[in-house]
């Protein structure tokens, strides 16, 4: 009985060697079949569509080209754009900064000039106040000395008529002369004075 159990095993296990070889032959040939119908497929598709594909390729390459043309034009154009702007800002505010600088440097100078302007009129301020003290002093020295000179000659006129009227006192009283000669006399000592007052 054991026996006859091995040979039945064996037998199924070739059976199935043999189904499994035999699908294996038929997918393979599915396949080869399956390639073949798509080469054949794909020489029909050709010939029927192959010179419309064709300018359809040529078609999207010559847009493909002329887009990548446009675009370099495109990139140049914006490049020389921003080149000119780039340049025109760079030129404005060079000419902005150096008029900003000449108005600061003209600021500066004018601020000099005034600050030169406002130490001369104080040192011509100065110098007229020195020479009006001065002039004040000198003014204040000369009239002084013309106020002691006149003082001077008033004592020395006084003295001088004092002692030509104690003179003619003692005249008169030594020689008691009249009237008529002390009136004569009185009148040439104001003659005297009046003559010396105009000197």
């Amino acid at each position: 009985m054991k026996p006859n159990k091995t040979k039945d095993a064996d037998t199924t296990t070739s059976n199935s060697e043999i189904n499994a070889n035999s699908q294996e032959t038929d997918a393979d040939a599915t396949s080869a079949t399956k390639t073949s119908d798509d080469h054949q497929l794909f020489a029909i598709r050709n010939l029927l569509f192959g010179e419309q594909v064709h300018r359809i390729d040529s078609r999207i390459d010559a847009l493909k080209e002329q887009t990548q043309t446009h675009f370099e034009e495109l990139t140049q154009r914006v490049e020389h754009s921003l080149a000119e702007l780039s340049k025109t800002l760079n030129s404005k505010l060079d000419s902005l900064s150096l008029h900003l600088e000449n108005l600061n440097k003209q600021r500066m100078d004018r601020e000099q000039d005034l600050s030169t302007l406002i130490n001369d009129l104080r040192h011509q301020l100065i110098e007229v106040q020195q020479q009006s003290n001065k002039a004040d002093d000198e003014l204040h020295n000369e009239l002084k000395v013309e106020a002691d000179r006149l003082m001077k000659e008033l004592n020395q006129y006084h003295n001088e008529a004092k002692a030509e009227l104690e003179k003619t006192s003692q005249e008169l009283s030594n020689n008691k002369a009249d009237r008529k000669t002390l009136a004569n006399l009185l009148a040439s000592m104001a003659n005297n004075l009046s003559t010396d007052e105009q000197r």
